[in-house]
């Protein structure tokens, strides 16, 4: 906490990146209040950029509110169709939300999207892990 804190303080974000790094600095550290706020400033600056809106959902989706996150992750793929990470989160808000079948589809078009990346290649497993356990 007082490390995140610092951080704010001695750089006085002004930069849409900054904000995302510190955001999900925040996420991560389970801050989601404070990450909400964060990343909420980051897309007034912004609000082009996909990844904020996604990394915005997350932090809906982190305090259990899926269907703000579907909202949120629906503007990011406005914004970039094919992005994996929206795609990927789009299947665990419809998973949350008990609709399989649309997590079912979200998590293949995130497959097709991510095919390749090696940086995907973790959550990729996990999803066809996931698909492959469910009918």
């Amino acid at each position: 906490q007082k490390a995140l804190t610092a951080i704010a303080e001695k750089d006085e974000l002004t930069e849409w990146y900054d904000m995302f790094l510190y955001g999900t600095a925040l996420l991560m550290a389970g801050q989601l209040v404070d990450a909400a706020e964060v990343l909420d400033t980051a897309i007034s600056l912004q609000g082009d950029v996909s990844e904020l809106w996604t990394q915005r959902a997350v932090v809906e989706q982190e305090q259990g509110h899926p269907e703000t996150a579907l909202r949120l992750l629906k503007v990011a793929l406005e914004l970039n169709p094919r992005s994996e990470i929206a795609l990927l989160n789009v299947g665990y808000a419809y998973e949350s939300l008990g609709r399989p079948g649309d997590a079912r589809i979200a998590y293949s078009e995130y497959l097709r999207a991510s095919s390749g990346k090696l940086a995907h290649v973790k959550p990729r497993r996990h999803v066809i892990e996931k698909l492959a356990a469910t009918p």
